[in-house]
């Protein structure tokens, strides 16, 4: 066995389903501490955008939770992009590892320029439209495969989340003063779009050791 068979082997064997979920826990967890510490009277939920929680007084939180659970993050998108593409050409293997990459790896960077805009838009569309574009090709092979009620659920919250990133981006450019509504649903979804493709995942690793087992 060579090098790349063995890091491929090492990266299947991540169990990916549990690391989206670990994500999704510390970003919601620290992302409430982040809450409560802001000044209740100041933070309307909904009118103020997501990311105004990593300059108010819990920013250490929310920043601290956008650093640590992106890592997972990586690895989640890792996982999922090995699984779902194990069977395509080299090409788009590598191709949506870079995707997934670039998208994943900006969510954790996110957290070290919570002030400075010009990097923080740049990694915001580095998280949601590129992600976005891995998401596209993932969906894609999803509804070649054959249809089950995981597969059919995977498709709708992926349907979801893409058109909530498209309204996101249109409020973003052409109607600004609602656009932070639009931000709220799509990391939700976003949150969401982790969850079940985690819960996928485990459900694969689970049905796999049970035909290992026979």
């Amino acid at each position: 066995m060579n090098n790349m068979e063995k890091k491929y082997t090492f990266l299947t064997s991540i169990p990916g389903g549990i690391l989206g979920i670990i994500s999704i826990l510390i970003m919601t967890i620290l992302g409430t501490l982040s809450y409560i510490y802001y000044p209740s009277d100041e933070f309307k939920l909904f009118s103020y955008v997501v990311s105004e929680l990593g300059v108010g007084e819990g920013a250490l939180f929310f920043n601290l939770g956008l650093i640590s659970s992106g890592i997972f993050v990586i690895a989640f998108f890792f996982k999922l992009n090995i699984t779902f593409l194990e069977n395509q050409s080299e090409r788009l293997r590598v191709s949506t590892l870079i995707l997934g990459l670039i998208s994943s790896s900006s969510y954790s960077l996110l957290g070290f320029f919570p002030l400075n805009i010009v990097v923080h838009m740049i990694l915001v569309f580095n998280i949601f439209f590129i992600g976005m574009i891995n998401i596209f090709i993932l969906l894609f092979i999803i509804l070649q495969e054959e249809k089950s009620f995981g597969r059919i659920i995977l498709i709708f919250v992926s349907t979801a989340y893409i058109i909530s990133i498209l309204s996101y981006f249109f409020t973003l450019l052409f109607y600004y003063d609602i656009h932070s509504q639009f931000e709220w649903a799509m990391v939700f979804l976003f949150e969401l779009w982790i969850l079940t493709h985690s819960a996928y995942l485990l459900y694969l690793n689970i049905m796999n050791r049970k035909k290992e087992k026979i």
